[in-house]
């Protein structure tokens, strides 16, 4: 594995404990001052670490006060040598996916965007998929059908 992927496994599970534990605390050090954030479902890229912070941090707080819980995998898509997080809130049928660009060992860039690649994902990564799916209690055709949306 390349060092660049190992940076972005490291940085991708600092995002996951920031959505596990609420708190922006485990991955602020780590993002660069003119880091850019995108998002399928917002209408604008945020483009500071600070104006990051100001929508990560309120949003952490909502999510703790519903006890939203979610679950995550970390996967490659196959023909692709970059890490993905995938997530879904547990008990929902929705899934997101993190990537991560790093440049000089900081996060330079965080993209969200819906797991539409469920299909292309190396057979390992399949079975670990299909695992992580049932934690949720959703069945592959559920799964299916909102990539599909």
């Amino acid at each position: 594995m390349e060092q660049k992927n190992k940076q972005e496994e490291k940085f991708l599970t600092l995002l996951k404990n920031t959505y596990e534990n609420y708190s922006a605390d485990f991955i602020k050090e780590a993002l660069a001052d003119d880091m850019t954030y995108d998002n399928t479902w917002m209408l604008s890229q945020i483009t500071s670490k600070k104006e990051y912070l100001n929508y990560l941090v309120p949003k952490l707080s909502v999510m703790k006060e519903k006890n939203t819980a979610f679950n995550f995998l970390m996967v490659y898509q196959e023909g692709q040598s970059r890490p993905h997080l995938i997530f879904t809130p547990k008990n929902q049928d929705a899934f997101g996916c993190f990537t991560i660009e790093e440049s000089n060992g900081m996060i330079k860039a965080i993209h969200l965007e819906p797991a539409n690649f469920y299909l292309p994902l190396g057979y390992k990564d399949k079975i670990a998929f299909e695992k992580f799916v049932r934690q949720g209690n959703l069945t592959e055709e559920d799964v299916i059908k909102s990539l599909s949306v």
